[in-house]
């Protein structure tokens, strides 16, 4: 049965790869990829596990408003929250076996093998630094194979930086020769990501993560190869410069009465359960804004930020970022 390495790159866009002189990656070529829309890491990987457009799988965003609740909940990662048939169904119905590592929403996944990032928040609000493993004694073969624990706050936070898709990257190149490793490999490489956003796709340290994301690819590809896999490489949406002023749109939907906070010790807090129309937003999407009573109902749109308030039009940016990229 043949072998197969799919790793997802956060950030690595076309044009980006380009720039940086990416035109190849250990042989393979760089090809120009649309991205899915919103082109954002949940959505990314729902529709690459199912192929399904997002109307379909139901995952529009990293977080989602629960109208029962009452509250706005990002990175959930139950994997009931894809809908649709996986991808791989077929596969591991003839015998294929399948494992899936730091993708968002994989806890209770059709799967083999699952390893993703699990804290437990304590009581007196400590954190427990720990990964979902199945099968449970995974996360400490991979920890032994990186020859170092997994830090969290290098994955996500005000810390978090191109060190995550490291070690996992360290991890997957020595558990590609195991012999249990399953047929099928899904991997995903955070890190590039982080300064992007933070610096933008022009500055030195961006650059910089983009030669630490390259090795790491690099050393990667050459384990599974070596380890007989097939492997393909592919960056799921781009990040672009800003380029206009932001819109705040919950600070607009408060000052025209709509949004109601509670003040606490000089702070503003939203309220959910009295304000007639708040959103929630999303990078440079607003995938939900909730319209109460006494406020006429516009029609469901999925918009940037940007032009909400500014034009009844939905607009893309002149620097898109569906620009994705594929190595194969």
């Amino acid at each position: 049965m043949k072998k197969l390495l799919v790793i997802q790159v956060a950030g690595l866009g076309h044009a980006f790869a380009l720039r940086n002189g990416l035109e190849t990656l250990a042989g393979m070529v760089l090809q120009p990829m649309q991205s899915g829309f919103p082109a954002v890491t949940c959505t990314a990987q729902a529709t690459l596990r199912t192929g399904l457009p997002v109307a379909e799988h139901g995952m529009v965003a990293n977080g989602l408003f629960d109208t029962a609740f009452c509250k706005p909940r990002f990175w959930e990662q139950s994997a009931t929250l894809v809908h649709g048939a996986r991808i791989w169904d077929a596969f591991r119905a003839r015998g294929g076996t399948v494992g899936l590592f730091f993708f968002q929403q994989s806890l209770g996944e059709s799967v083999d093998c699952v390893l993703s990032p699990a804290p437990i928040h304590t009581h007196g609000g400590g954190l427990i630094m720990g990964c979902y493993a199945q099968p449970p004694a995974l996360e400490v073969q991979f920890q032994r194979a990186a020859g170092r624990p997994f830090k969290l706050h290098h994955y996500w936070g005000p810390l978090a930086s191109v060190k995550a898709s490291t070690w996992i990257a360290d991890a997957l190149s020595c558990y590609v020769a195991d012999a249990q490793a399953p047929d099928l490999i899904f991997g995903y490489l955070p890190g590039l990501d982080y300064d992007l956003q933070r610096f933008g796709p022009d500055h030195p340290k961006s650059q910089r993560a983009m030669r630490t994301t390259q090795r790491d690819l690099e050393k990667l590809v050459a384990a599974a190869r070596k380890n007989g896999y097939d492997v393909v490489v592919f960056g799921d949406y781009a990040i672009t410069p800003v380029t206009r002023a932001p819109v705040y749109l919950n600070r607009a939907l408060r000052a025209a009465g709509l949004m109601q906070v509670r003040m606490l010790k000089g702070m503003a807090y939203p309220d959910f359960y009295t304000s007639r129309a708040f959103a929630v937003v999303d990078h440079q999407l607003e995938p939900g804004l909730l319209i109460r009573g006494g406020v006429k109902k516009p029609k469901r749109l999925t918009m940037p930020a940007t032009s909400i308030f500014t034009t009844n039009r939905v607009l893309i940016p002149a620097n898109s970022f569906l620009d994705a990229c594929l190595f194969m």
